[in-house]
């Protein structure tokens, strides 16, 4: 979706800037990908005046403005479940900047809803295999791409049931088995063993 599509559907609410770059930018061999790591969207105010940085790729992983407090996290849990920088494919379900962070953003889930086909084209254009998992770095993510909305789970009823992961493909809108694996520091994933190991034990049949 381009921004001043956005910015008519949602006025005041969308920053006009260029959206971030998924990472890596370029896949040479698909079938090496091994998990796909959604965030929500670039949002951020971390100058130093409360402004919003520019992130030239998504979570800032590299390039201008590179900071790894925004991926330290999500690096920290997939390294707990085997999977390096090198295993993964990186996006953001809304491309675009918002002029809220998405749990204040009171517009985000209609958003998001506007963005699952681009997002779900893009995988397909990738050529990334249908059984890859999408690790969910949001319970808003989770919220956003059911199907049956009256399914949705806190987090700590997933993590404290290990059984509920994955979400099968026929349930929800990717078409794509889906783990969370948040990001918010109370669900780091060595304080979960039970729900490390069944991401583990799941991850070389999905």
């Amino acid at each position: 979706m381009k921004t001043e599509e956005l910015k008519k559907l949602f006025p005041g609410k969308v920053l006009d800037l260029p959206y971030p770059k998924p990472y890596p930018e370029i896949i040479e061999i698909p079938e090496q990908i091994k998990a796909i790591v959604l965030g929500c969207d670039p949002s951020n105010f971390s100058n130093t005046d409360g402004t919003t940085k520019e992130l030239e790729t998504v979570f800032a992983i590299t390039g201008k403005n590179k900071d790894g407090r925004y991926f330290s996290i999500v690096l920290r849990n997939l390294k707990q479940v085997g999977l390096a920088l090198s295993d993964i494919y990186v996006q953001n379900l809304c491309r675009n900047y918002f002029t809220a962070v998405t749990k204040d953003n009171a517009v985000w889930q209609e958003a998001a809803n506007r963005w699952v086909e681009s997002l779900k084209k893009e995988l397909d254009d990738l050529k990334i295999p249908l059984k890859v998992p999408v690790f969910l770095t949001s319970d808003e993510l989770y919220k956003a791409l059911l199907k049956d909305k009256k399914e949705f789970r806190s987090a700590r009823t997933i993590y404290n049931n290990p059984q509920l992961i994955p979400v099968n493909e026929e349930n929800n809108l990717l078409g794509r088995p889906l783990i969370p694996l948040y990001r918010h520091i109370d669900y780091r994933i060595e304080k979960w063993e039970d729900y490390k190991n069944r991401i583990k034990e799941i991850l070389p049949f999905i």
